[in-house]
């Protein structure tokens, strides 16, 4: 795990590759947590090709959603539904963890 320049504010832990196929040259997840228990969760996986698959939890005021809400695969860019996050952190995280468990599992099924 690493603070990256561009983000001092987040966490940036680098998945090991061989948990993805050869087409993936990079997979991640990035952590931003604030006082205010708002956070935005990115998960992204770089392939080879050029091309990526991207999605993120967040919860912040906002005009597009409910303070609680998730931007789906594969851009992220665009507010999906509202939905609802544990008030534990530690809780919010497993929660990510094991959809983004099943999303890397799907590679080998």
């Amino acid at each position: 795990m690493f603070q990256p320049d561009y983000a001092p504010s987040s966490v940036v832990a680098e998945y090991d590759m061989g948990y993805f196929p050869a087409t993936i040259d990079r997979a991640y997840l990035q952590i931003r947590w604030y006082e205010t228990d708002d956070f935005s969760v990115h998960y992204s996986e770089q392939y080879n090709d050029g091309d990526h698959w991207e999605c993120r939890w967040d919860r912040h005021p906002n005009s597009h959603n409910a303070r609680s809400h998730f931007h789906p695969p594969p851009d992220a860019t665009t507010p999906g539904d509202d939905a609802e996050y544990a008030s534990d952190w530690r809780d919010v995280l497993s929660s990510v963890l094991e959809d983004l468990d099943d999303r890397i599992e799907a590679f080998w099924e």
